[in-house]
């Protein structure tokens, strides 16, 4: 988890570990192809895509400040829940 922590630590700081260029692949390769399934407005896409993008790495960052302590499939259940994707 140390190796997680480095990277989310500064995640303010896109350019450290290539992380924008990162982030624009999976944007393009798997945000938007999911949010277009929605019929989302075009406009109304990057607001929302940054919402949940960021709302994630706030909740990954939280565990990792807490040490890890809850598993991991705890934590990928309050991620689906937050995102309405848990039943």
């Amino acid at each position: 988890w140390r190796i997680c922590w480095c990277i989310m630590a500064d995640h303010n700081k896109p350019y450290i570990f290539n992380n924008e260029q990162i982030y624009e692949k999976m944007k393009k390769e798997i945000f938007v192809p999911a949010i277009n399934k929605f019929n989302v407005p075009k406009e109304e896409q990057p607001y929302i895509i940054e919402f949940f993008t960021r709302g994630v790495v706030g909740i990954v960052s939280a565990w990792l400040q807490g040490d890890c302590n809850e598993s991991i499939d705890n934590i990928v259940n309050i991620i689906l829940n937050c995102v309405g994707l848990k039943k």
